[in-house]
């Protein structure tokens, strides 16, 4: 039955793409974190087992990158249009390409290099499908939808607890069934940036609430780098809105205080955060800061990455031991008590070297780089998808340190290239027609 579920995903989407490529874009943001988690797959080793088995989220996403595949390939015209912009991020993939050749297992460098390539692909389909002002609110709608359907689902099942709770060290993670914290709180965050941006620029109460709302599910999953990049990417947000310097200057000032003092004041949050939280006071703290990063609970990160900094990256460091050489190693062995890195900086570097951190670290600053130039271009409201998106990229980029990113295509790297996307056709619109991107209400933060 679960593979008939499969097939039919795989067809309905790639009819989509073809039939109606906005579709099919509209319906990818919506089920970007369905709980997918809850479908059980064919068989122990999960679907594809040659290629390190998929689980239901995996599959519909590998439908998703075929489908935006599509929607590139019959729209080539207006694809091509954006692809000089993404040239950076395509000589990324061509390494990563080539690390296959290299690596040890080459069915899990496949699938490494389809998490690397499906959010540019994405890009593209999304650039290929915005023609219109409409496109814009449509897919912006999207995003936000499936942030409502996602926090239902949620904090119902964390009422009625209708499925099996996420749980670690006796903390119920608020989440969507058959997800992790993580995923959820990057949902979440991508949510709140969006929510927060329309506010700054709209001045809409609803937005607002929204801000608040979504920000309160990210620190009610419990995920401490999404508290920490929210903190960041809201602040940068807020920093480059047109209000007052009071505002800009106070605002990082007093989510950043307010974020220390709930360490130490929430007993759940010190848990989370320390390995001994009973030896840990802020007078201590505030006397010699560096004494809390012997008791900071790294969830097996620490060793994770000693070993593989020992077995992958030392007798490669310049081009890496391969694309999807980590993964295979940890997926196969569950090594360390942990299954998967947790930093993508890390993973990177391990499978790829030097090089490819560095040719990805071009990338990511050829994309602020454009964002950066959308804001300065941009009229007034339309400011608003350049700094969202660029918020949006800094969490992302904060997430990679301690988290597998990379890896939550579907319900987070798919919602941050789509705003790329937007923000690329809202500059390209500017050119196009000078009066676009004014908005008659006050936008004084003030």
């Amino acid at each position: 039955m679960t593979g008939i579920i499969v097939l039919m995903i795989f067809v309905a989407n790639i009819v989509l793409s073809v039939a109606a490529p906005r579709a099919f874009i509209f319906l990818s943001l919506i089920i970007g974190e369905a709980p997918y988690g809850l479908v059980p797959s064919l068989e122990r080793g999960g679907f594809l087992p040659s290629f390190g088995g998929f689980n239901m989220s995996a599959m519909v996403e590998l439908s998703i990158m075929f489908g935006s595949l599509l929607v590139i390939g019959l729209n080539m015209q207006r694809g091509s249009s954006f692809i000089s912009k993404c040239f950076p991020h395509v000589v990324f993939l061509l390494f990563a390409a080539a690390g296959v050749l290299w690596a040890q297992n080459p069915a899990y460098g496949v699938r490494m290099l389809a998490k690397f390539s499906a959010p540019l692909f994405f890009l593209l389909a999304c650039t290929s499908c915005l023609r219109t002002r409409p496109d814009v609110k449509s897919f912006e709608k999207a995003i936000m939808w499936s942030a409502w359907l996602s926090l239902v689902l949620a904090l119902s099942n964390y009422v009625f607890k209708y499925a099996p709770a996420f749980v670690s060290n006796k903390i119920t993670f608020l989440t969507v069934p058959g997800s992790s914290g993580a995923v959820f709180s990057f949902h979440m965050s991508v949510a709140a940036l969006l929510a927060l941006g329309t506010y700054i620029y709209g001045k809409t109460r609803r937005h607002l609430f929204m801000t608040l709302l979504f920000s309160a599910a990210v620190f009610m999953a419990f995920t401490r780098i999404s508290m920490v990049g929210l903190i960041i990417a809201s602040s940068l947000l807020v920093m480059l809105s047109p209000g007052s310097k009071i505002v800009r200057l106070a605002f990082p000032l007093l989510v950043g205080c307010g974020f220390l003092i709930l360490i130490f004041v929430n007993p759940t949050l010190k848990t989370r955060m320390f390995t001994d939280p009973g030896n840990v006071s802020a007078g201590a703290a505030a006397s010699d800061p560096s004494s809390l990063l012997v008791h900071v609970h790294g969830s097996g990160r620490f060793e994770a990455w000693e070993i593989a900094l020992n077995r992958f990256f030392y007798p490669n460091p310049i081009y890496g031991a391969g694309t999807g050489a980590t993964q295979a190693w940890f997926y196969q062995g569950t090594r360390a008590h942990i299954g998967v890195l947790h930093s993508d900086y890390l993973r990177i570097l391990c499978e790829l070297g030097v090089v490819g951190l560095v040719l990805f670290g071009i990338a990511m600053i050829g994309y602020a780089g454009g964002l950066v130039k959308a804001l300065r271009r941009n009229k007034l409201y339309d400011k608003k998808y350049s700094s969202v998106a660029l918020a949006c990229l800094l969490f992302y980029l904060i997430t990679m340190a301690t988290d597998n990113s990379l890896d939550y295509v579907l319900p987070f790297s798919n919602y941050l290239f789509c705003l790329v996307a937007i923000s690329a056709f809202v500059e390209r619109m500017r050119r196009v027609s000078p009066v676009q991107g004014r908005r008659p209400s006050s936008l004084s933060m003030a």
